[in-house]
């Protein structure tokens, strides 16, 4: 399996213990919950389309499950299936008052389990969408393959991350204007995510957003 060294590895590992620890995901649901509003409402915008008609969803590194609270929020018209992944079993609990919100007008599934052993069935998703997980995961490509298992023929696979903030404008970029932590550094470039999914097997068709 494909693993980061180096020092990129290093960060890699402290950020992955630091996500699962429980009070580290108390403070993140309380604190992300208002300071990524605009970006979970941004990718939201972008996924909509195709999130109209899908029926079975999965949030691939959910963390507290902010990100599909702002899907749930838009897809009131009917029961849609939400299942929803991390790693982090401290995470998923500290969002319990989110799913519960999920579940009052959505079916729910929940696993404390990485990406690279995602239990779900083959072609079994309309969308899968991960947000902000991707440099937390120790094998991106095996993670990916499973991605691309779980969803159906037809299906869509939405992937967000920041970019590296291995500058300093960037660093400010993030904290200042885009308003989030910079946990992502040193992260993954684009063109490295785009390189996992072509090992991945995805098809080379992609957009990027800045």
């Amino acid at each position: 399996p494909m693993t980061v060294d180096g020092a990129k590895g290093k960060y890699q590992r402290w950020q992955t213990g630091l996500f699962r620890a429980p009070w580290f995901a108390r403070v993140f649901v309380r604190t992300m919950g208002d300071l990524a509003d605009p970006i979970y409402e941004w990718a939201y915008q972008l996924m909509s389309e195709d999130l109209a008609t899908a029926e079975t969803l999965a949030d691939v590194g959910c963390g507290n499950a902010l990100m599909s609270r702002r899907v749930a929020r838009g897809l009131d018209d009917k029961r849609r299936h939400f299942w929803l992944l991390d790693q982090s079993q401290a995470q998923i609990e500290a969002g319990r008052d989110v799913i519960r919100e999920i579940a009052s007008k959505h079916h729910v599934t929940s696993y404390a389990r990485p990406a690279e052993e995602n239990p779900l069935e083959d072609a079994s998703l309309d969308v899968l969408y991960t947000t902000g997980s991707i440099n937390l995961w120790n094998d991106p490509v095996r993670g990916l393959e499973h991605c691309k298992r779980v969803v159906k023929p037809g299906g869509v696979l939405w992937l967000f991350d920041q970019r590296p903030c291995n500058t300093v404008e960037l660093a400010f970029d993030a904290l200042l204007v885009k308003r989030v932590f910079g946990l992502g550094l040193p992260g993954y470039t684009a063109e490295e995510v785009l390189a996992y999914a072509r090992q991945a097997g995805l098809p080379d068709e992609h957009q990027h957003y800045p």
